[in-house]
């Protein structure tokens, strides 16, 4: 009696496993392609960047779990606002810039509404683009040809903190909840309690 009750706890076991994979690979076939997504703030004291992302997901069929590998592009705009000293004079430098970034990891589909996204920090790759970028300053009679000679500094002062800022929003696994995809077109989802909302480009 006890080993029939035993084997049937097993087999209803076995049963929920096999639902719950099967419920997975269905997700991670749903959302295998490119999706585009809103703009995220990365808020800062000095530096506040907008992080408008592109998520490749790429399933395999042959992983044990069902996922694979994914890309994050994003395109960069940020606005930088410090109290500088420049030469002798103190100063209130503002700078737009924007650029693009790159990274990649891998990704699971836990079960039917579930994903884990886990990237690898050491993957990004960031960009500013020299040509698009304005530089405003408080210094009296700073001619243009300081500015110029100052702007190059800036922007790789700039692009190093956007990076670190990227590394840290990146370095934890980002899991997206109650997902679903509606009709292939869109992709809803939930990060700490957070909507987001995704479309298949």
């Amino acid at each position: 009696m006890k080993i029939r009750m035993i084997l049937a706890g097993a087999a209803v076991a076995l049963g929920l496993t096999m639902v719950s994979c099967e419920s997975a690979t269905r997700l991670a076939k749903d959302v295998d392609g490119t999706w585009t997504g809103g703009v995220e703030r990365i808020p800062g004291d000095a530096l506040n960047s907008d992080v408008f992302s592109t998520y490749t997901f790429t399933y395999n069929a042959d992983n044990a779990q069902a996922g694979g590998d994914i890309v994050i592009n994003a395109t960069l705009s940020a606005n930088y606002s410090d109290n500088v000293v420049i030469g002798d004079i103190p100063s209130t430098v503002v700078m737009t810039v924007a650029g693009t970034s790159t990274v990649s990891g891998t990704w699971t589909a836990v079960d039917d509404d579930e994903i884990v996204i886990t990237l690898n920090p050491s993957t990004l790759k960031v960009s500013l683009d020299p040509d698009a970028q304005s530089l405003t300053t408080t210094v009296p009679g700073m001619t243009s040809e300081a500015i110029d000679t100052l702007k190059p500094q800036l922007l790789s002062m700039i692009k190093d903190r956007m990076a670190y800022d990227l590394r840290i929003k990146y370095s934890s696994p980002i899991r997206m909840d109650d997902v679903k995809v509606k009709d292939g077109k869109t992709l809803a989802y939930e990060v700490n309690d957070v909507d987001y909302t995704l479309t298949a480009e």
